[in-house]
């Protein structure tokens, strides 16, 4: 696996420059030799220019990612993700996620997921961003208008797709002013959404299939033609479902959100507070982009505050407390366009506009020269609507995290623990039922899957000379819970990363060994969703090799 990095930048008057760098970056891993793709390319400008009394920049991007996903290893079970040992066989019923296969317990073979040649999972992304900034008499104004247009694609022929076309423009108009210990600032944001997103997991057999069969060929409308329950045809002519079928990922929907904040910043000696609010309006519209024959509307509103105290009692030492409360739009799990609710009349679920999170944090933190040592405590308690239970799931997570970092050349070091605790609380998240793993039955509190209590990270880089430097990185957690049971677990893991860096004025070569023990970690799959049917794997000891050139 290799990454090219290509940068420069250029003056083009005595008032004016542009930059332009280029990534492109293509890995060699089993995802490729099995028929996949696993590259990206990055292309990023910026132009700038001193104005009178400020500056002004225009920021062009585009981006190309053609990255694996929902691609992991199917038949989950204990044996599975402590032993690495897999269920071979067939199964009679493919809707059945709890039968058991028809063959034995074999050891594990890295390499095989649930990815059949053909699938794909891709985005071109373009960006653009205006920035101004006027410096006026005793106050600065800044103007900030971004357009992003999003085409991504995703289908495995296990009968799961994602299309999605997202086009996003606003614009954001702040007016600040520093006078006597006080910073005010206040603005306006004037945002439009289209989405249109077409969703089909209505025919996912995912432990029907045996990975180990060598075929790379899991295609359930060709294996299950009688199991599989038709939809309607869409992008490239897949097939999709929508809401009618209980599918509201499936959706073309419409936002105007006007928005107002204001945010104020007062010093008193060793003292220092920060606060501010801001006001959210909201008129959407969504239908159904198959059918075209279920549409709805609606207005929310919605409001989000913060607050903040910082003390300074000595010049190296600093403690901290934050509260912060948003109000953020949760409507989506494909992140595609707003949902609409079947069991309330296709509306559009005014929940989805409330999805509260409360962050409590305090911290401390001392510097001396070239050493720091940082001290936290976060408790966050946020809710979001669960479709699938059609009930708000409350989700608690708190904990504390430690850093100390040091510089004292040529060595660098640095090194974090962090604890949490994460819950659903009262809740009853969504979850399929795996081979031999019931899921969980009504409310309850549920230790969040996925996550573990103890992450361990540490960093140590040595600088031979002005030209080499090298690296090590070492990640470890502890035992995660593998679904809302916690009758299945992902052992504690680590994994080890080094570099060694040859760099020049102009010039840098990056060589990287990943996973240098070749460690045999787990991935979850990132919520209950199908967290006992399918688990992703940590990719196995690899090299990458990074150029960068760089042009003045």
């Amino acid at each position: 696996m290799g990454r090219v990095q290509w940068d420069e930048n250029r003056p083009l008057s005595p008032t004016s420059a542009i930059r332009v760098s280029f990534e492109a970056q293509k890995d060699e891993t089993w995802y490729h030799r099995n028929g996949g793709r696993d590259d990206s390319t990055d292309l990023y400008a910026v132009f700038t220019k001193l104005l009178p009394t400020g500056h002004w920049s225009l920021v062009l991007q585009h981006q190309w990612q053609a990255a694996p996903e929902t691609v992991g290893v199917n038949r989950v079970t204990k044996d599975l993700l402590s032993n690495h040992r897999y269920l071979r066989g067939t199964v009679t019923d493919p809707r059945d996620f709890t039968e058991v296969p028809s063959g034995p317990l074999v050891d594990w073979e890295r390499s095989n997921t649930i990815m059949s040649r053909g699938d794909l999972s891709n985005a071109n992304i373009y960006f653009a961003q205006s920035l101004l900034a006027v410096h006026l008499a005793d106050a600065e104004l800044k103007n900030n208008t971004f357009l992003e247009v999003v085409n991504r694609k995703r289908y495995n022929q296990w009968e799961y797709s994602e299309y999605a076309q997202q086009t996003t423009l606003e614009n954001r108009t702040e007016w600040s002013k520093e006078s006597d210990g006080v910073t005010t600032l206040m603005g306006v944001t004037e945002r439009y959404e289209w989405r249109r997103a077409f969703t089909n997991y209505s025919n996912i057999f995912f432990n029907a299939f045996d990975i180990l069969d060598g075929t790379h060929h899991y295609n359930a409308a060709e294996a299950f033609p009688d199991a599989i329950v038709l939809g309607t045809p869409g992008p490239d002519g897949r097939l999709f479902f929508g809401p009618t079928d209980f599918v509201p990922e499936t959706s073309e929907s419409t936002l105007g959100n006007g928005a107002a904040f204001a945010q104020q910043k007062r010093r008193w000696g060793s003292f220092q507070l920060l606060y501010g609010a801001r006001g959210d309006y909201y008129a959407v519209e969504a239908h159904d982009p198959l059918a075209g024959l279920v549409r709805a509307h609606g207005q929310f509103g919605a409001a989000s505050y913060n607050a903040s105290f910082l003390w300074t009692p000595r010049p190296y030492w600093t403690a901290y407390a934050t509260y912060n409360r948003t109000s953020a739009v949760n409507a989506s799990v494909s992140g595609g366009a707003i949902t609409q609710d079947p069991y309330n009349d296709f509306r559009i679920a005014s929940a989805n506009f409330h999805s509260k999170s409360d962050l409590w944090e305090v911290g401390l933190r001392n510097s001396v020269k070239n050493r720091q040592l940082s001290l936290v405590g976060f408790w966050q308690n946020r809710q979001q609507n669960n479709f699938y239970t059609n009930t708000p799931s409350d989700i608690a997570v708190r904990g504390m995290e430690a850093e100390y970092v040091v510089s004292a050349k040529p060595w660098y070091a640095s090194a974090n623990l962090t604890y949490m605790e994460g819950n659903y609380r009262d809740s009853w998240p969504f979850e399929y039922e795996g081979v031999g793993s019931p899921t969980v039955a009504g409310p309850g509190n549920y230790r969040i899957p996925g996550l573990s209590r103890l992450y361990a990270n540490v960093t140590l880089g040595y600088a031979w000379n002005t030209n080499w430097k090298t690296q090590v990185m070492v990640r470890s957690q502890d035992r995660q819970n593998a679904n809302l049971a916690g009758t299945m677990h992902i052992p504690a893991q680590y994994c080890i990363d080094a570099t060694v860096t040859y760099s020049r004025p102009n010039f840098s070569m990056q060589l990287g060994v990943m996973n240098l023990t070749d460690q045999k970690n787990w991935v979850h799959n990132g919520d209950p969703y199908a967290d006992n049917l399918i688990v992703g794997e940590e990719l196995p000891l690899r090299i990458v090799l990074c150029l960068t050139r760089t042009f003045k």
